[in-house]
């Protein structure tokens, strides 16, 4: 961050005379840049300003450029050391260097690119050559190096080599002048070089600077012999008292700027003169220029000028509309209150009463601390002849001999006279209470305390009914009405947020066209005596534009008013017609600054302000407001645009007629700007319309950016404000995101077939898919005829089979019951037949064989009846379908004894059961199962039963 440094040494523009004919002196300012603030080396050989208002300085390590906000440092090639620059009026930028000249040229993206010139030398040798100088004049470049000079149309260069070496090219008044060593000086004309007669006198020494003079002549510098005049014919020494200073200063550079002669020396900085030869000012590393040497020098637009030093990079300011004393020591300390008195100017500050000295010629100088007033001091003010100063430990008379005591209540805040009803009497708030003074032939005195109120008042006023409206120091408005005797107090009244205010803290009052109106830093109001309220003042709300705002208003005289807001200062000219803003301007600039609590504006005389700052004061005089620059202009630096990767574009700064259309990856953009050397300090805001409605804050930070923007048409709007509130134009940059390409018109054309081909497609399957259900129908009640069927036929089978299941089961029965009679039958025969032989055995002859006989083949024929058979074999058949053929054809050497003993096997007789159907004893059937098991083939671990169960 640079600091703003002034000079010691003033131009007197005071008049003979004191009182109200004082006027402030104008001192320079001189801004001082140094590596620490860009980033370069050191010695900066040479400077230029373009139309914009933009610094370019030769630097040890390259070009350096300042925008007024930001610093840039561009290298050529091998990283030389950049000698000269010049500015074409294309704004080419012309750089020379060792064995290397050459132009930095501007894309339409605002990036600088070096082309290089003397690539193009084909038949020259470089030796050791440096530019030095360079020069443009009718349409050609020049540039000079101490052995050759080349002269570049654009086209081509042309090289002028000399006998004797060169010292430096000058231009003035349109012509070309350059010195030769052991020579004199020379013209540069189309025919070559011309020698100027009389310039021998410049053999053994030589020239630097050639400026402009009065009468169509010329002043020419020197080394070693200063200033002389060139008439055109002849050149005469120039009688002016400092030449004999610049002669052992060693003359280096020189321009005119706004009637005054700047001559930058290499072991005495700089000397600003009249056109006279008068010395205004002499800068120099005693009084803050950073270095003596001066290599550098070129005007601004503002008629103020840059200085390339040794050491760092100045910028001076001539035409400064304050005058600043700051206390660089500290020990004056932050100022409240000044006064002038006859030739002197007393400055309270917190550390006590300082004088300063008017000298015609350097102005006020040689603060003097007052004896006996160290400590606050709150107030100085004139009351008839003298001066009354308020100080933390009473209230004093300023003689020539110092403080004298006229009261000794604390803390004098602010004194006024009373209302015409009591003539002659001044009334003072302090820390604690109010102290009435009368004034007499031998001065203000003490006459006594005001009783009935007892509160620290910073500031207050009457109305128009006497009564008193009293600020608090830190908290309120009181109002007071006193007795007719002034000596108590009759009623207090006390005004916070419940009347109206939006805070019961900051508030200041003043009284403007006979009204009492209070400032609250948001809005101002003012007391509405018909109803007893605080309410807003709506015409001045309306009228002040940001100064609505104020912190404070101090009264300047004349219906002018101070108003106060933050750093800022205004005077407006307030009638019960109109109000007028007369000046504004920020002090930011200064790096002084308002003290925050007790801001002060004091009118010294009719035209002379003081400005109370928290590190000295400034002087303000009316007839400087005219300098205040209207020209006021932001310039957009750069665009840059950064994709989702990372990857960086820059876009062309002016606009186009079509708006800058980016993709919509492109969303993320930055804007950089700058306002030039125009505006000190500048101040930016912005917004981009089409997505912030609202105006940024005020900020010094040139740059802003802007991510993940999303698809549609915007426009940047930059603007910068002047130190004196102007407010440049807009710079508009126009730009359209587009949208993702998955919703762009291409996009939703494809879409839109894509669509069409989709409903089609649906269509078609769609009619496919119902013709395909049509026949799946067609197919599904075939199937359902076909189950239908199969489920009816199923039926049928079911009850054919169900049918045939109690037919079998009837027939199992039958068989069953067949099967049971013809075994019971045979067992009843067989019982029979045992009774028989039973009986034959006991009666032996007495029962007739004839008859025995007879009896037994009739039990053995009914035993083995045929027809007892048959009518199982049909049952059996009925129950067990085909069991004797597919047991016959498997196993064909099955006799019909086999198959009957199977079929007995197959409805789980045993053997017991089987014996009287087969008429064969147990141990029979025995024989007959192992026979039947052999011809079956089963094998022993294989069961009888069971496989003919399965069978």
């Amino acid at each position: 961050m640079f600091r703003i440094l002034l000079t010691t040494i003033i131009v007197t523009l005071a008049s003979p005379g004191w009182g109200t004919q004082v006027s402030s002196p104008v001192k320079p300012f001189v801004f001082n840049y140094d590596k620490r603030t860009y980033p370069g080396d050191n010695q900066n050989w040479s400077v230029a300003v373009d139309s914009r208002g933009f610094l370019y300085a030769g630097n040890q390590k390259g070009l350096l450029e300042f925008d007024g906000s930001s610093w840039n440092l561009y290298s050529i090639p091998d990283n030389g050391i950049v000698r000269s620059v010049a500015i074409g009026k294309n704004g080419r930028i012309y750089v020379g260097a060792f064995e290397e000249f050459g132009y930095m040229d501007e894309d339409v993206t605002g990036r600088k690119h070096y082309i290089s010139l003397s690539d193009s030398l084909k038949n020259y040798w470089f030796h050791n050559d440096e530019i030095w100088r360079i020069i443009l004049h009718k349409g050609k470049v020049y540039f000079q190096s101490f052995s050759t000079l080349f002269i570049y149309d654009h086209k081509e260069i042309k090289v002028i080599q000399p006998e004797s070496a060169f010292v430096l090219l000058m231009k003035a008044r349109n012509r070309l002048f350059i010195h030769r060593v052991n020579k004199g000086l020379y013209e540069i004309t189309e025919g070559g070089l011309k020698f100027i007669p009389g310039s021998e006198v410049f053999y053994n020494n030589e020239i630097r600077v050639m400026i402009p003079f009065e009468k169509q002549s010329f002043l020419v510098g020197t080394v070693e012999q200063g200033m002389f005049v060139y008439n055109g014919k002849e050149f005469s020494r120039w009688e002016a008292p400092v030449n004999e200073i610049l002669m052992r200063s060693e003359i280096n550079r020189g321009l005119v700027t706004d009637n005054r002669i700047i001559l930058g020396t290499i072991v005495n900085g700089l000397f600003i003169l009249d056109k006279y030869g008068n010395l205004l000012n002499h800068i120099n590393s005693d009084n803050f220029l950073q270095n003596n040497t001066v290599l550098g020098l070129c005007s601004d637009n503002e008629n103020n000028f840059w200085v390339g030093l040794d050491k760092g990079l100045d910028h001076v300011i001539l035409n400064s509309i304050f005058d600043s004393y700051f206390d660089q020591s500290g020990n004056i300390g932050a100022v409240y209150s000044g006064a002038l008195l006859d030739k002197q100017l007393f400055v309270g500050t917190n550390q006590g009463l300082f004088r300063y000295n008017f000298i015609p010629g350097q102005g006020f100088i040689s603060p003097i601390l007052v004896d006996n007033s160290q400590g606050q001091v709150w107030q100085l003010k004139k009351i008839g002849d003298e001066l009354i100063c308020g100080h933390t430990n009473g209230t004093y008379r300023i003689t020539d001999k110092g403080l004298t005591k006229v009261s000794s209540v604390t803390g004098g805040f602010d004194i006024k006279p009373f209302p015409v009803e009591y003539p002659g009497y001044q009334i003072q708030s302090t820390y604690t209470t109010f102290v009435i003074y009368k004034e007499s032939e031998a001065g203000l005195n003490f006459s006594h305390e005001l009783e009935g109120f007892v509160e620290p008042v910073s500031h207050f006023e009457f109305d128009n009914y006497n009564n008193i409206w009293a600020s608090h120091f830190q908290k309120g408005i009181y109002t007071l009405t006193l007795n007719k005797d002034i000596d108590s107090v009759l009623s207090i009244k006390y005004y916070g947020q419940s009347e109206g205010f939006p805070s019961e803290h900051n508030i200041n009052l003043a009284r403007i066209q006979n009204r009492i109106v209070f400032t609250t830093g948001e809005l101002i109001y003012t007391w509405d005596d018909l109803n007893d309220s605080i309410v807003l003042h709506k015409k001045m709300n309306n009228s002040l534009g940001k100064f609505c705002g104020a912190d404070k208003i101090i009264e300047a005289g004349s219906n002018n008013y101070w108003f106060i807001k933050d750093n800022n200062i205004a005077l407006f000219a307030i009638d019960k017609e109109k109000i007028a803003k007369i000046f504004e301007h920020k002090l930011d600039y200064l790096e002084g600054f308002l003290l925050s609590n007790y801001p002060n504006i004091i009118t010294l005389n009719d035209s002379l302000y003081m400005i109370c700052l928290d590190n000295g004061f400034a002087l303000l005089n009316k007839k400087n407001f005219e300098l205040i620059s209207n020209r006021v202009e932001v310039t957009l630096r750069e665009v840059k645009v950064y994709s989702r990767q990372g990857e960086v574009f820059y876009f062309p700064l002016e606009k186009s007629e079509a708006p800058l259309k980016l993709s919509n990856s492109l969303n993320n953009l930055e804007f950089t700007f700058a306002a030039g050397q125009n505006c000190m300090n500048p101040v930016f805001r912005h917004k981009l319309a089409g997505l912030e409605m609202e105006w940024s804050e005020w900020s010094a930070v040139p740059r802003i950016n802007y991510t993940r923007l999303p698809a549609g048409e915007y426009e940047f709007i930059v603007q910068t404000e002047s130190p004196g509130g102007l407010i440049s134009n807009p710079v508009n940059y126009p730009f359209t995101i587009l949208k993702p390409w998955y919703i762009s018109l291409v996009a939703v054309i494809f879409y839109t077939v894509i669509f069409v081909c989709c409903v089609i497609i649906l269509r078609l399957m769609f009619l496919r898919r119902l013709k395909k259900h049509k026949v799946h129908l067609e197919l599904e009640e075939q199937k359902k005829r076909k189950n239908d069927m199969l489920l009816a036929e199923k039926k049928f089978f079911r009850l054919r089979n169900e049918k045939l299941s109690a037919e079998i089961s009837y027939k199992s029965k039958q068989l069953a019951n067949s099967t049971m009679s013809i075994i019971n039958k045979n067992e009843s025969l067989l019982e029979v037949r045992n009774e028989l032989i039973k009986q034959k055995k006991e009666l032996g002859t007495r029962y007739p064989d004839y008859y025995y006989s007879k009896l037994e083949r009739l039990i053995d024929k009914n035993i083995s009846n045929k027809n007892d058979w048959k009518i199982f074999e049909i049952y059996f058949d009925q129950a067990h379908q085909n069991f004797f053929k597919r047991l016959k054809n498997d196993y064909p050497k099955l006799t019909p004894s086999d198959l009957r003993f199977c079929a007995y096997l197959r409805i789980n007789l045993s053997s017991k059961e089987i014996a009287p159907m087969l008429n064969i004893s147990l141990r029979g059937i025995e024989v007959k199962r192992y026979r039947l098991r052999q011809r079956l083939g089963l094998q022993t671990e294989e069961n009888l039963v069971e496989f003919i169960m399965q069978f």
